[in-house]
């Protein structure tokens, strides 16, 4: 956490693009935060689950409750964690697990100003229910259903406020803010919840100064499909899109390209929507105490992906002893359906080729296929879908 007068910065930043830029249009003021709990708002993520529903936390004080407001700003649930009194809340994720199928909320107690504490925790719980339109409830969760991912860095103490999980894999990324070139780290799925991770360097990325603190990196998070990164400092929001046959850790070897960002007083906190159709952004009250307002960025002529989206209904179902991929074209065109497993690798390619519009069936081929989760993608020029199917002979 870093305090700082708030004034007027003009930045430009210079970047060969490598891939096509998505368009966001400019921010829309949802709302303003209505209760006094939340005034140091560092991390936030949308319920997969709920509609309207947001799950976020306080960087200081007694850190020990996530809150869940609603589209309008209003507290809906406090869910206080039976721990210690944690160093440094900075962020917030949300993924299911590959295991069972149940959505979990992983909020990194990763923060280390001075770079001391030679290990750091992320705390993973199922995500409560809570409805966007219900009055506050109070919520504890027994304490065994808390898992604790204690890790260290393989090359020392970092200080972070960057939690990034990939959707599919549950794989952890985080990515460190005081260093002049910072760097991007991995905790590798399954995480244990018995002894101590390393968390191992995967890329360095040329943005961020120790020396400049309103261009550190505060936050960031992958979208629901897995193909696009924001990562966020205080003034500006970079993004890396990550093509299917690309590892996190060759997406972050790109030059990032900048999106639309009104820088707020103390904005750390920024998150996709649960459709991947625009991000928001959130800000702690900083030294003028100003009211935390919610913002979003739209993006651009998505409405028309979400109607073809929405029409694919891509879905795995067994027929005796064979596997199928079902799913409906909306129009003809050229489809990619492939098969990844937890370790992000493409292991069977089911189609390539020209699939005119209507209802169609796929065999899956599962001979060749370990027992296990994997996620079954389609592809083409105007829509992308997902879907996960557990093996098993």
């Amino acid at each position: 956490m870093f305090r700082f007068t708030f004034f007027v910065i003009v930045f430009a930043f210079c970047c060969s693009i490598l891939y096509a830029a998505p368009k966001f249009s400019d921010r829309i003021d949802k709302c303003t935060i209505k209760t006094n709990k939340l005034d140091e708002i560092s991390g936030i993520v949308p319920s997969m689950q709920y509609p309207d529903v947001f799950w976020v936390h306080n960087d200081d004080g007694e850190i020990k409750t996530v809150y869940a407001i609603n589209i309008d700003g209003d507290l809906l649930a406090s869910v206080e964690l039976d721990i210690k009194k944690s160093k440094d809340w900075e962020d917030i994720a949300i993924a299911k697990s590959p295991a069972d199928g149940k959505y979990y909320l992983f909020i990194g107690d990763i923060g280390d100003n001075d770079a001391k504490h030679d290990t750091r925790k992320i705390y993973r719980i199922e995500e409560p229910y809570v409805n966007a339109s219900q009055d506050h409830d109070k919520i504890t969760p027994d304490p065994e259903d808390i898992d604790v991912i204690e890790y260290q860095y393989e090359d020392g103490a970092r200080d972070c406020e960057t939690l990034l999980i990939d959707p599919f894999t549950n794989d952890l990324y985080l990515v460190t803010k005081r260093e002049e070139n910072v760097a991007v780290y991995t905790l590798k799925y399954p995480q244990s919840y018995q002894k101590e991770n390393t968390a191992t360097k995967i890329a360095t990325l040329p943005m961020g100064d120790k020396n400049n603190m309103l261009d550190q990196i505060v936050g960031g998070d992958i979208s629901p499909d897995g193909s696009e990164i924001l990562i966020k400092s205080y003034i500006e929001v970079f993004y890396y899109k990550k093509d299917k046959n690309e590892t996190y850790a060759q997406a972050f070897a790109k030059q990032p390209l900048t999106l639309p960002y009104v820088m707020e007083p103390q904005g750390e906190a920024i998150c996709w929507d649960r459709e991947g159709d625009g991000y928001y952004t959130i800000s702690e009250m900083g030294p003028f105490k100003v009211v935390p307002h919610l913002y979003y960025y739209p993006r651009i002529s998505s409405s028309t992906k979400e109607i073809l989206k929405s029409s694919i209904n891509l879905h795995i179902f067994q027929d005796k002893n064979q596997y199928l991929a079902e799913y409906t074209l909306p129009e003809s065109c050229y489809v990619d359906i492939y098969m990844v497993d937890t370790d992000g690798n493409i292991v069977y390619n089911l189609l390539n080729e020209f699939v005119f519009a209507g209802l169609h069936r796929t065999k899956i081929n599962s001979d060749d296929l370990p027992n296990g989760f994997y996620n079954v993608i389609i592809d083409s020029e105007k829509f992308r879908d997902s879907t996960k199917v557990l093996i098993v002979k």
